[in-house]
């Protein structure tokens, strides 16, 4: 009896609970905001059409000689092809890849949607390690 209790508890917790949304297509085009990718960017803004995205961001640089903090700041704009493999899966290609890094390319799997965010994953080609991040709507297309 208890058994039937705990199971009928638990399947009453999982009915309530919210499903995951999965609105990808709506993210295929348009402007997002990525903050803080790592500890060199802040923020990257991105731009994306059917077949292709830009993205902009700045890059700090600290160095520490003899003890002091020198910083440095540069705006950087990548472009990449965009192929979508399913409605959640895309891959990036560099346009212009000026070495034998960015020449791989970098695979994104949307997980979830929000009305005005997703949450995906990404790595690059060869690579296992995975990066997770949200993007942000900037504006609608």
């Amino acid at each position: 009896m208890r058994v039937i209790i705990l199971i009928s508890f638990f399947l009453s917790l999982m009915a309530c609970s919210e499903p995951v949304e999965h609105n990808c297509a709506a993210f295929k085009t348009g402007k997002f905001k990525v903050n803080k990718v790592d500890s060199l960017i802040s923020e990257t803004l991105i731009t994306r059409s059917k077949q292709y995205q830009i993205e902009e961001f700045t890059q700090y640089y600290k160095r520490d000689f003899e003890g002091k903090l020198i910083k440095k700041t540069s705006k950087h704009l990548d472009s990449f092809t965009v192929k979508w493999v399913n409605d959640c899966e895309f891959v990036l290609k560099k346009i212009h890849p000026k070495n034998r890094i960015e020449r791989k390319a970098f695979f994104v799997r949307i997980l979830t949607t929000t009305k005005d965010s997703y949450y995906f994953e990404g790595r690059f080609e060869d690579n296992k390690s995975l990066t997770y991040q949200t993007a942000y709507r900037i504006k609608n297309d």
